[in-house]
């Protein structure tokens, strides 16, 4: 189910032309985190404590593996540090 405000995009890794607007960043990390978006390399930044939830999935083939990802952030700076430019779109 889609709410409000909700975007979608297609990354691919392959080489192949990408609807992410940042494909090529969000592959690397990516590929550092050997797929696993539980193991994306975090950014040390300071957030607001601002409540405003990010909601974010993920559903794909890695390396022939089927993946799944979901996660909750408390705000975009927060979702922003924790998944670089996976979810920068």
């Amino acid at each position: 189910m889609l709410t409000t405000g909700a975007k979608h995009v297609l990354l691919v890794c392959d080489g192949k032309p990408s609807m992410h607007p940042r494909a090529a960043e969000a592959c690397a990390a990516l590929s550092s985190a050997s797929g696993d978006f539980g193991r994306l390399p975090v950014t040390q930044v300071l957030c607001t404590k601002e409540y405003n939830p990010v909601h974010v999935s993920a559903t794909g083939v890695w390396e022939d593996r089927l993946v799944r990802f979901v996660g909750v952030y408390g705000n975009r700076c927060e979702m922003n540090a924790a998944t670089g430019p996976v979810f920068a779109f």
